[in-house]
């Protein structure tokens, strides 16, 4: 098969992706050398970045490198956001790494960058093994990267259940691969989509619900959200921000993807399945969230709701088609607040690495936070002011523009759930909130100063995140904009 050069560079992330992790694995065998990897692995990322800009604005059309893989601009605009994400952890891990006082940490990065290219691979997917292929690219790092965490006696533990489960959930999905296989004859979503007009046979929804079991572990929908706070908990922070944000994020879009372009939209009963999981997500993840005192686990039950949010705009693409261009615009809003506030988060528990502190992660340890360390309390807030949706923040834009999709749908009942767990993460949000600012915290030092975030490189993202969520949630025009003109 001839490859044409327009095709190459559509492809080009991902080979630049590969070439990166072929020179780490050269560097670590050669000799190891901590800053030059670190700097090999943001360098082949920012370069990945680069060209996916490039071909987000140049390339016009849809382009089938082969019948696994499909690139359009949405896989495009997604794979940009798994490598920001992943240059996001990469960062943070050269702090951490210096805090942890591990001695050998190359393979850390070699295993981001590996979990990268499997989720720039997945939301290329075309087909059901570049599908399947994809998540277990990007799950079989992540086992590695939850079990990295050498202050952590509870990190092994906790990747061992994390890496039990996945197996188990993987086998269901190669299972409902074989049954759609079985029932359809095809693997590719072209090949399915002309067969689920036709055919009307249970084999390939039992498929498509086996491969659901999957997906649902790897987002932590309920009842498949067991994992979520103890791994959460376990996991450091660099490892969890890929984790919680790109690795989730890919998953989904990969799904999205499937069910659109192998008209699985048809199917009534799969969307009652999706909307009766949609919610139970959002309202098990939120109350389940309020109970929690360790600001992980906290966002661990958290990112069930958001997920749950996430899935209204895919059942209403799927319940009315002539919606998924306003579906697509309400999703990609909410991820890329739902990605600002989150990587928001996981830096500033980076910075406050530094505080005199014993227990970092307990939520009571952060009283009084603002009377010492005002600026990172107030970037803090701005945090958890967006992801409870409050006004004037980008996670209050995709939250109405997500109402906006389910009212127009009609999926009264689960508009109505979004704004139940709305209110009750406004709850333990607020909770938080209240606990920076309140006075006499013992915890604290008197003479330790923190370094200003503007100061590093984690403290600069803190602020440019803070920065877009508060200048796209007053003026959000410029971004549907944007994502309106990649559609």
């Amino acid at each position: 098969m001839l490859i044409s050069y327009q095709n190459l560079i559509a492809f080009s992330p991902l080979l630049i992706i590969g070439l990166t992790i072929v020179l780490l694995l050269l560097h670590i065998a050669w000799k190891r050398y901590t800053s030059c990897v670190v700097i090999t692995s943001i360098g082949g990322l920012s370069i990945a970045l680069l060209l996916a800009w490039f071909v987000l604005y140049h390339v016009k059309k849809i382009i089938d490198i082969t019948p696994l893989i499909r690139i359009d601009n949405i896989s495009i605009l997604y794979t940009l956001f798994i490598i920001t994400v992943a240059i996001t952890s990469c960062i943070q891990a050269y702090t951490w790494i210096k805090h942890s006082g591990i001695r050998q940490s190359e393979e850390f990065y070699l295993l981001i960058l590996i979990a990268t290219l499997g989720g720039v691979f997945l939301v290329n997917a075309n087909h059901l093994v570049s599908l399947f292929i994809g998540i277990e690219l990007l799950s079989l790092p992540l086992f590695g990267l939850i079990g990295y965490h050498p202050q952590n006696d509870r990190s092994l533990e906790a990747s061992i259940k994390y890496t039990l489960l996945s197996v188990v959930s993987s086998s269901f999905m190669l299972f409902g691969i074989a049954l759609i296989y079985l029932d359809t004859g095809h693997l590719s979503f072209s090949g399915i989509s002309r067969e689920v007009i036709v055919l009307h046979s249970p084999l390939l929804l039992i498929g498509v619900g086996l491969m659901m079991v999957c997906v649902g572990f790897k987002l932590s929908w309920v009842p498949f959200h067991f994992w979520t706070p103890d791994v959460y908990q376990c996991t450091s922070t660099p490892a969890l921000t890929f984790l919680s944000i790109a690795s989730k994020i890919a998953i989904f879009i990969g799904l999205f993807r499937f069910f659109l372009y192998s008209s699985l939209y048809e199917k009534e009963m799969l969307r009652l399945l999706l909307s009766i999981i949609t919610f139970i997500s959002i309202i098990i993840g939120n109350i389940m969230a309020f109970k929690q005192t360790n600001i992980k686990r906290l966002l661990g039950y958290s990112s069930i709701a958001h997920f749950g949010y996430l899935l209204i705009g895919l059942i209403a693409a799927m319940k009315i088609p002539k919606l998924d261009t306003l579906a697509f615009e309400a999703i990609s809003i909410y991820v890329i607040s739902y990605i600002f506030s989150n990587v928001g988060i996981f830096s500033i528990l980076i910075l406050l690495l530094e505080l005199p502190m014993k227990e970092k992660e307990r939520i009571d340890t952060y009283k009084g936070l603002f009377w010492k360390y005002p600026r990172v309390t107030i970037l803090l807030t701005v945090m958890l002011l967006s992801l409870s949706g409050i006004p004037m923040t980008l996670g209050f834009i995709g939250k109405v523009y997500t109402i906006i999709i389910g009212i127009h749908a009609g999926l009264w009942w689960l508009v109505g759930s979004l704004i139940v767990g709305s209110l009750i993460s406004l709850l333990y949000y607020l909770r938080i909130i209240i606990i920076l600012y309140l006075r006499d915290n013992t915890q604290l030092g008197k003479n330790n100063i923190i370094t200003l975030p503007s100061y590093t490189i984690n403290g600069f993202t803190v602020i440019l995140c803070a920065f877009f969520i508060i200048i796209f949630g007053c003026y959000p025009q410029s971004l549907i904009d944007f994502i309106h003109g990649i559609i």
